[in-house]
């Protein structure tokens, strides 16, 4: 009778964890639904709400110089393995499923309700200052030209080395110290870049996200933006801008991309300056390539001696990290996860910043 008894309160006790796993679906299922289906409203209130929370966990978490959320992540899959471990000793493994799937339904309630919904925020350039507009390839042309005249002149002042293996602990504080002066800059012209810049961190298994090919990652759990210590040196300022964008409420890859531009044009650094230009060229010239292949062809030709010998060392430094299976593995989970929020494009998102980059100078920098 005793066993009887034991064995029904383990029943109730996985039961309730199930049925709580399921409310906490339900709700975000329904949040996702208004997101879709009245983004004006929904968001009106939600982009604030996202930007405050992500906010508060920053600043708890920016009291560790480390990534907490590498940490955790750790903790929850031993946590897991010790569960399935008791589970199946005790012959009780429903009890331990149920454990997992509740944890597991916590954080994606915690991911999605807090900052995952962005991504079904309304595409507006509005919020960058621009009007909405289609270009042509021939102003494709034009504006890959004049960030490659930028990007050659800034080359030619350069006198640091790309040719580093990692970042170290002074360039990387150094770079987050004056992307924290771009970011005060930019809430001060535009109320969307509003919210307190907290510092970006090392990630700690930097090795294993440059075999992959991951500069850097945002976990809204934490509110922590993390950037690998292997990222190129010519890259830095460019990823502590895209991560921090993120914390900001644009999930979107090509709206942090964009926001990353603006953020390091904001800076006085011929380092920021150069990084901001040679990403906004590269993304130019790789849709250029895709719809008119002799403009690029021509356009490559315009590359002086000293930008190309950057390129070519980013390009080196990359190769020697990435590992080509685990870099495919990690971008097919990726490109599943963009779309599962629906973002179409996947991966390709990245690349759709040159429709914002085009924008940017036609209506702003081109009739300075």
């Amino acid at each position: 009778k005793h066993k009887l008894q034991y064995r029904e309160s383990f029943m109730n006790r996985n039961l309730k964890k199930t049925i709580t796993a399921l409310i906490l679906l339900a709700v975000t299922a329904t949040n996702i639904f208004l997101a879709k289906n009245q983004p004006d409203k929904f968001f009106a209130a939600y982009i604030p709400f996202s930007r405050k929370a992500v906010n508060v966990a920053g600043k708890i978490t920016s009291f560790v110089p480390f990534s907490i959320w590498e940490i955790i992540s750790g903790f929850l899959i031993c946590l897991g393995i010790f569960w399935l471990i008791c589970g199946i000793r005790k012959k009780n493994l429903p009890g331990a499923l149920s454990n997992i799937f509740l944890t597991v339904t916590a954080l994606v309630f915690i991911f999605i309700n807090i900052w995952g919904l962005n991504y079904f925020a309304p595409a507006d350039p509005a919020g960058f200052g621009l009007k909405k507009e289609q270009y042509t390839p021939e102003q494709l042309q034009k504006a890959a030209e004049y960030f490659l005249t930028q990007a050659n002149a800034l080359a030619l002042q350069a006198t640091d080395s790309y040719d580093e293996e990692s970042i170290s602990a002074e360039e990387f504080n150094a770079a987050a110290r004056q992307a924290k002066v771009c970011y005060e800059k930019l809430r001060q012209k535009n109320k969307n870049f509003d919210g307190k810049y907290i510092k970006p961190k090392m990630l700690t298994s930097s090795g294993y996200f440059a075999k992959e090919g991951t500069l850097g990652i945002f976990i809204c759990v934490t509110g922590e933006s993390c950037v690998s210590r292997y990222v190129a040196k010519l890259d830095l300022p460019y990823v502590i801008c895209h991560e921090t964008a993120h914390k900001k409420a644009f999930a979107r890859e090509n709206e942090a991309n964009f926001r990353a531009f603006l953020a390091c044009m904001e800076s006085d650094e011929p380092e920021f300056l150069y990084s901001a230009y040679y990403n906004a060229f590269v993304l130019c010239f790789n849709a250029l390539a895709k719809t008119d292949p002799e403009k690029a062809i021509a356009l490559r030709e315009k590359i002086n001696d000293n930008f190309m010998e950057d390129i070519r060392t980013v390009a080196r430094h990359y190769d020697r990290l990435e590992n080509r299976k685990i870099v495919q593995s990690s971008g097919e989970r990726y490109d599943a996860y963009l779309k599962s929020f629906g973002v179409q494009e996947g991966k390709q998102s990245y690349g759709m910043a040159v429709d914002l980059l085009v924008m940017w100078y036609y209506q702003c920098k081109i009739c300075e």
